[in-house]
């Protein structure tokens, strides 16, 4: 399956988390790959759950055309918009690595790279995520720390300076 419409393409692929609806055959417990996602696999795939999986390009490595003649790297096409897909036919993932923006059967639809399932379907974060599962380093980024107390006559401006390496 491909899109209708390309609307955009990223080069390089967006790098940020995001969340999506993705149709599976199989039960919500146990999802399967349906033929056209993965036209070397057998139907009876079933889809490894808490997991990044990585989309190959081997299948076209030039690129597949959407109905409009525009052509985007294959990757797991995934809906944008929840509130236009059935929620009995549709799973939530995460995606990241997103390549090319389009619409799918009338449905908005972006293509990824990368995609997560997670065994329970609001479950976050992905357990395996480099950028989530490390905890940040004490007073490195992401941590909160405290101010310095002000000392008497010591001008604001000053201080962050003095907090930024540089002198008052």
């Amino acid at each position: 399956m491909c899109l209708s419409n390309v609307k955009e393409t990223y080069d390089p692929p967006s790098e940020l988390i995001v969340d999506g609806w993705k149709v599976f055959a199989g039960s919500p417990s146990a999802p399967q790959f349906e033929n056209f996602a993965m036209p070397n696999q057998k139907l009876d795939k079933p889809v490894p759950l808490d997991e990044w999986m990585q989309a190959s390009a081997a299948t076209a490595p030039t690129g597949i055309r959407a109905d409009d003649g525009k052509t985007y790297m294959p990757g797991f096409h995934v809906y944008s918009e929840e509130a236009e897909i059935k929620k009995s036919q549709s799973r939530r993932v995460y995606i990241r690595r997103v390549t090319c923006m389009g619409s799918q059967t009338g449905k908005k639809c972006v293509i990824a790279q990368e995609m997560y399932v997670p065994s329970n379907q609001n479950a976050w974060p992905p357990l395996d995520s480099p950028v989530l599962s490390t905890p940040p380093a004490p007073g490195g980024p992401g941590t909160a720390t405290k101010p310095p107390k002000p000392r008497a006559g010591q001008r604001f401006v000053d201080r962050i300076k003095k907090a930024a390496g540089g002198k008052p």
